[in-house]
């Protein structure tokens, strides 16, 4: 009989065992290429931080039920480099790890928080980027923001979340790319 009972107790384990080591389902971010309109001439080297306290990027919130918790399928710090990167490129930048200009992109905030109702949705989601500028005489710190928030009727899915994300992540790189102080900062 004792036997019995602890086959339950390891059954029951293994199964909470499988259920906490279930990879989370995934968003595929791919926001537009970033539109340049000015030339610039300069070199710089560009790295990038994930400060962000989650490896998740949507949470999708029910009255009565756990929190379904929405993860990348690329991670999205390398994402933001990569596009960030082809941008300061396109606008005559040289990329290269010897340039005299150093610039590291943090991460601090990328997440959509979904309240889901009975027949609606409110999504709320933000994205902050800071970038620590060196150019050998002075240090610029600069934050980049972008909010927005939707309500709909029924229920959230994936695409409406990616398209919020991609937006907003366009939208501050945007900022970014054509910030003229950031640029003069840059050509000091």
């Amino acid at each position: 009989m004792k036997y019995k009972g602890l086959s339950a107790v390891f059954a029951s384990l293994a199964l909470l065992a499988g259920c906490a080591s279930q990879p989370l389902p995934q968003l595929a971010l791919s926001p537009a290429a970033v539109t340049v309109t000015d030339s610039h001439q300069g070199s710089l080297h560009l790295t990038s931080q994930d400060l962000r306290n989650a490896n998740y990027i949507a949470s999708i919130n029910k009255s009565d039920e756990a929190a379904q918790l929405i993860g990348p399928t690329e991670p999205p710090r390398q994402l933001l480099q990569r596009l960030l990167s082809d941008a300061f490129s396109k606008q005559g930048y040289q990329m290269s790890a010897s340039a005299p200009v150093s610039m590291q992109l943090n991460l601090v905030t990328l997440e959509s928080q979904v309240e889901q109702g009975a027949f609606k949705y409110q999504n709320d989601s933000q994205v902050v980027v800071n970038l620590k500028v060196d150019n050998g005489k002075q240090i610029l710190n600069k934050t980049y923001k972008g909010n927005a928030q939707r309500k709909a009727p029924l229920t959230a899915n994936a695409a409406d979340i990616e398209l919020e994300l991609n937006s907003l992540i366009n939208s501050v790189l945007q900022d970014i790319a054509n910030d003229d102080e950031l640029h003069q900062f840059i050509a000091q």
